[in-house]
């Protein structure tokens, strides 16, 4: 990561990096490599997709660098029933759930600025009465 170019803040992780796959977790991996890691809370996919719709209209996205994320988000879609035939409350697992998923915890993580506060109403004198015409 460090040799593409780019200043690296803070890693955002899902809250199930913290399990054991080796001797160490990723979360402690990283962190012996110098990484500052934050880990996201456990919440339900909805809250993380309603965060996903919210942060949209503030994003800007390189077409040729981020091309297979932009795939991966145009294919994100509900599953469906297996007996109905009706779409399911849960996203389809597949290969579009996981660029979706990173945008999601993305969105999860990131902090927004804050809306500017309007500055006060300026104090305005009445105007002068109109002269009479003579």
């Amino acid at each position: 990561m460090q040799n593409k170019g780019y200043l690296y803040g803070e890693d955002w992780l899902p809250w199930d990096v913290c399990s054991k796959v080796m001797a160490k977790s990723l979360e402690e991996q990283m962190r012996s490599l110098g990484r500052k890691v934050r880990i996201l809370p456990k919440t339900s996919v909805h809250v993380g997709i309603d965060a996903a719709r919210t942060i949209f209209p503030n994003c800007w996205f390189d077409a040729e660098k981020t091309a297979d994320g932009l795939t991966a988000l145009r294919y994100y879609r509900y599953g469906e029933s297996k007996t109905l035939g009706t779409p399911t409350r849960e996203p389809l697992h597949d290969d579009a759930s996981h660029g979706s998923d990173a945008f999601r915890y993305f969105a999860m993580g990131i902090r927004q600025p804050k809306p500017e506060k309007a500055p006060p109403p300026v104090a305005r004198r009445p105007a002068a009465p109109p002269t009479a015409w003579s």
